[in-house]
């Protein structure tokens, strides 16, 4: 009965051995993908540009009086510019993400990446964030307080960076995610500031907080 009981007990440490190996690999990947030193460029262009577009239209509106009042080609070009600034910040993620994945795995490719990274864990988590969140954007909308939105948008934001930053062990995650979390909050309790404002100064100087935080530290801080 002992000898049966040794065995049972060798088995399961073997088994938690194999899985805490498999979640080691998963986690070593996406700490070597996910590490803000590769993107710093990337988080500074974004948090300027989220800044210049928001202050951009602050002073158009102050200048013209309301939004209904700027000219419609000023509105139009200015949002052309977004959309294309958008478009090609997302290209440059997903291309240095891609190349930081090839320096592990020269056969990386992206649906790989993304497997990689929507493991079961994070999917579970990450998932009924977006859902949740999704759903209060529209009840906002419904209830016609679409103030709200932005602040919802930041949190579920600060709660996905934190979330990232907990289980790769990146500290600047953690970092930009509170921020968010904690701006996201003030935006709501002050919601006399305008919204636009509001981007630039939560979302816009917070991906330059979490760019500047890179400069520090370029690996991994925390245990986990």
């Amino acid at each position: 009965m002992d000898q049966i009981d040794n065995q049972q007990i060798d088995k399961l440490l073997n088994d938690i051995s194999t899985i805490k190996n498999v979640l080691s690999r998963n986690r070593g990947l996406l700490q070597k993908m996910l590490l803000p030193a590769h993107f710093r460029i990337l988080w500074y262009a974004c948090g300027f540009g989220f800044i210049f577009f928001c202050l951009l239209f602050y002073f158009l509106i102050q200048y013209f009086g309301k939004y209904g009042d700027i000219p419609l080609l000023f509105k139009a070009v200015i949002y052309i510019a977004m959309v294309l600034y958008l478009f090609f910040m997302a290209y440059i993620k997903w291309s240095t993400l891609l190349s930081s994945a090839k320096q592990i795995d020269p056969k990386m490719t992206f649906g790989r990446v993304l497997k990689e990274f929507f493991i079961f864990r994070v999917r579970h988590i990450v998932f009924p964030i977006v859902f949740l969140y999704a759903f209060f954007i529209i009840f906002f909308i419904c209830i016609g307080k679409a103030y709200y939105i932005i602040p919802t948008i930041l949190m579920a934001i600060g709660l996905i960076f934190n979330f990232i930053g907990s289980i790769t062990g990146i500290r600047q995650y953690l970092i930009a995610g509170y921020w968010f979390l904690i701006t996201g909050i003030l935006s709501v309790i002050f919601n006399a500031i305008p919204p636009l404002l509001v981007i630039a100064v939560s979302f816009g100087c917070g991906l330059l907080v979490f760019a500047v935080s890179t400069s520090f530290s370029t690996g991994v801080d925390m245990e986990v």
